[in-house]
């Protein structure tokens, strides 16, 4: 017995037995990759879970980091407080600069040289036209050092033409008079 499209019932089984197979095929194929998809989902499943611990252990710790910049800051600010209360109430004392300020902006102060009688030599710097004047002398001190720390020697006068000195000995705190 033949059908319309001259095929037989055999051939309509077979047919349909090729088209089974082929859904089969494609059903197998789907499966395979829902497989793939669903073992990719579970890796990124456990990637998230990795990285969730991994953030909060960064958030703890950043927040520790915040903790302990506050505990600097804080004391860091204690210290600075305490400086310039130290510096404001005099009981430290800072170099504010090599050069000190004269009457003006224009004007400035600084250590020159120590002149043979020890005095200390200072000389002004003047700004606008960027010149030195060595024009002040300050008397450093009474007595002058000799030989080493222990003995001072101070001209106390002339006599008889001849210069006099007394050099003190601070060994034996004793004064001893020489003309030179």
């Amino acid at each position: 017995m033949k059908t319309s499209n001259n095929k037989t019932p055999i051939g309509y089984f077979e047919q349909v037995i090729a088209e089974l197979r082929s859904t089969q095929e494609e059903l197998q194929a789907e499966l395979k990759e829902l497989r793939e998809l669903k073992k990719h989902y579970a890796e990124l499943e456990e990637q998230l879970k990795s990285t969730t611990q991994e953030l909060q252990t960064v958030k703890a710790e950043l927040e520790n980091i915040k903790v302990y910049s506050q505990q600097i800051k804080e004391q860091t600010q204690q210290n600075i407080d305490a400086v310039k209360n130290g510096i404001e109430n005099g009981s430290i004392v800072v170099q504010k600069a090599v050069m000190l300020r004269g009457v003006d902006d224009e004007h400035w102060m600084g250590f020159y040289k120590l002149d043979a009688v020890n005095h200390h030599c200072l000389r002004v710097w003047r700004s606008s036209d960027n010149t030195w004047h060595d024009d002040i002398r300050v008397k450093a001190s009474f007595f002058l050092r000799a030989r080493n720390s222990y003995n001072w020697m101070v001209c106390t006068g002339v006599y008889q033409g001849s210069d006099v000195f007394r050099v003190w000995n601070l060994d034996i705190d004793r004064h001893f008079r020489f003309l030179i």
